[in-house]
């Protein structure tokens, strides 16, 4: 049902003027945004019901702008205020799924290190980490979405590029410190079968639930996967720990992950969450 909506909403854009669409698009961001915890079925309904009667006020010759106003902000807060209450138990299943994700490649990052290892300790910090990092996102592209200005456009490239960095930086720091404790050291190629083996799983699992705002993550971590497996074979190893190769890669590192972000940003406008 919702799948439908999206498709529909997706296909009766395109009839929109330009004007109408951008206006438009930056309703359906910030609904999308603050929605994060909402019930997806009535926000596309919402969103749907709101294209039918915009479209319906462009043949009539009013723009978005006319039509919904120059504050939709204050409209869509109204709004979400109108909208009955979630249930705490739905609201936890998208901490429960972000932190199962987590999880995931939060061994994905201990069995990738030099010396692999299992460890709890950095699951937990990183699971915790990561429900931080996504609800901080959402408010922040919801805060956002209404600026219009150069100034807050390029405010919105560099909190991007600083919230990929600090989730990269956050995931390396917990290695360091779950590297202390509860560490259980597991032999290279053990290591590379089950890194393969969780990417799988959660491929599996994002693409079966067609999460596409989380694909560019997707992308992200199998080329993490390829390189930390190339850099540790006993052939490529000492070309990877040179100075230049390591700054290199941490370089391309924090430009992808500001890449994955703004692909994921943009993904929302055509997907559900």
């Amino acid at each position: 049902m919702i799948e439908k909506m999206i498709e529909k909403n997706n296909e009766l854009r395109d009839k929109l003027t330009p004007e109408n669409k951008k206006y438009y698009e930056k309703i359906l961001l910030y609904t999308r945004f603050k929605g994060l915890f909402g019930d997806d079925e009535l926000i596309e309904t919402v969103l749907l019901n709101m294209l039918y009667d915009l479209i319906d006020a462009q043949e009539s010759g009013i723009s978005a702008e006319d039509y919904f106003g120059r504050k939709p902000k204050q409209y869509l807060d109204e709004l979400f205020k109108e909208m009955p209450q979630v249930p705490l138990s739905k609201k936890l299943s998208i901490f429960y799924m972000v932190f199962g994700i987590s999880s995931g490649f939060s061994l994905f990052s201990t069995l990738t290190q030099k010396n692999p290892s299992i460890n709890i300790l950095t699951i937990i910090l990183n699971g915790l980490l990561s429900i931080l990092l996504v609800f901080s996102v959402f408010k922040y592209l919801e805060k956002m979405t209404f600026k219009v200005s150069k100034q807050s456009k390029i405010l919105e490239y560099i909190g991007t590029f600083v919230i990929g960095g600090l989730l990269t930086v956050g995931f390396i720091g917990s290695v360091m410190i779950g590297n202390k404790f509860l560490s259980l050291p597991v032999p290279l190629y053990v290591s590379m079968v089950v890194i393969v083996l969780i990417m799988i799983v959660v491929s599996y699992y994002i693409i079966k639930r067609k999460n596409k705002p989380y694909y560019s993550y997707l992308i992200f971590g199998w080329g993490i996967t390829f390189f930390t497996t190339v850099s540790r074979l006993p052939q490529t190893q000492k070309w990877f720990e040179s100075e230049p190769v390591m700054i290199g890669s941490i370089i391309v590192i924090l430009l992808s992950s500001f890449l994955t972000a703004r692909f994921s940003q943009k993904a929302i406008l055509n997907e559900d969450k």
